[in-house]
């Protein structure tokens, strides 16, 4: 992921679904900080929050709230239902 963001000063991050999605959000995140990017879009989920009953659900709120917490970049988050990434 560091040599992939070499030189960018814009990403767009869409965690898999599978379960190491968290943790690639996680590298993706450390990543974006180290080589101070100015703005992430991120693809989220319509129905995240923290109190969802889907694991996954939960850990895509997790992601956003990581990712929005990016001290140099701005953030813009692609809020909708999964269906519709396509």
């Amino acid at each position: 992921m560091r040599q992939a963001m070499a030189g960018m000063k814009r990403a767009y991050h869409c965690a898999p679904t599978a379960p190491s999605g968290s943790h690639f959000s996680n590298v993706f995140a450390v990543a974006s900080q180290e080589h101070r990017l100015e703005h992430i879009v991120t693809l989220s989920q319509w129905l995240s929050q923290p109190e969802h009953p889907s694991l996954f659900t939960r850990r895509v709120f997790l992601n956003d709230r990581i990712l929005s917490l990016q001290p140099d970049a701005t953030l813009t988050t692609v809020n909708i239902g999964w269906f519709a990434d396509n």
